[in-house]
């Protein structure tokens, strides 16, 4: 007769309670995420701050570039050339590269 393994059920009350007893290997998991999640928070915060930076119509046009919209589209928007739009989305580019480069 085989024998199974048996596998352990966890109470998501407990663990978020920190009365469930974690194994070395959830232990690992969870610094892991934990250390995954900070990277991505300073991540968005170091890209907020980098947003600042740029003028109104630079920020403007960028937000909405990186909402999937054309430089046609952005330009109908904001009431711009799309010549305009084009440089204000380098110029934008290539100060957040600047700035959020390592």
């Amino acid at each position: 007769m085989r024998r199974r393994k048996r596998l352990r059920f966890f109470d998501l009350k407990k663990i978020e309670q920190g009365t469930e007893p974690l194994s070395p290997t959830e232990l690992e998991v969870r610094e892991g995420l934990a250390y995954e999640l900070k990277e991505q928070l300073v991540s968005k915060l170091d890209l907020e701050a980098a947003l600042q930076t740029l003028t109104p119509k630079q920020k403007a046009a960028f937000l909405l570039f990186a909402d999937g919209h054309t430089e046609r589209e952005i330009a109908q928007q904001l009431g711009l050339s799309r010549g305009n739009v084009h440089a204000y989305l380098e110029a934008a580019r290539k100060k957040l590269k600047k700035i959020l480069a390592p």
